[in-house]
């Protein structure tokens, strides 16, 4: 237990302060609802990528034999990512395992998921999962 820091780009290192983690091993868990509690949100998660970002912070996941891999920090050709807000109801689709989306509205409705704030707006859309 311990700190782990990893360059995540030129400007950027994602730094774990209290992290348990094993030196000098290859391949590390990192914890996707701590990354959620520490402000990154989820912007584009399909079979290949996963990326969040918090502010200007980006932090990019491969797909890798069944895993999400975070490579550290390496030159790579300029790229641009156009940023558009994963909607709450499509994030709880995510987390919940693609359940269908009248479920999750009428979950919320209930409040029977502690956690799941949905607003009117968001009850209101309707949406696909391409799965």
């Amino acid at each position: 237990m311990g700190m782990l820091s990893i360059q995540v780009d030129e400007s950027h290192r994602l730094d774990r302060p209290v992290a348990k983690y094993v030196p000098n091993l290859k391949k590390n868990l990192l914890s996707y609802r701590l990354l959620l509690k520490d402000g990154f949100e989820l912007a584009k998660w399909d079979l290949d990528v996963a990326i969040m970002i918090r502010d200007t912070f980006v932090l990019k996941f491969t797909h890798h034999r069944g895993l999400y891999i975070l490579r550290p920090y390496a030159d790579q050709i300029n790229s641009c990512l156009v940023r558009q807000a994963t909607p709450k109801l499509v994030q709880w689709h995510l987390r919940l395992a693609h359940i269908n989306f009248g479920a999750i509205k009428q979950a919320a409705r209930d409040g029977v998921m502690e956690g799941m704030h949905l607003t009117k707006s968001d009850l209101a859309q309707d949406y696909n999962c391409e799965v």
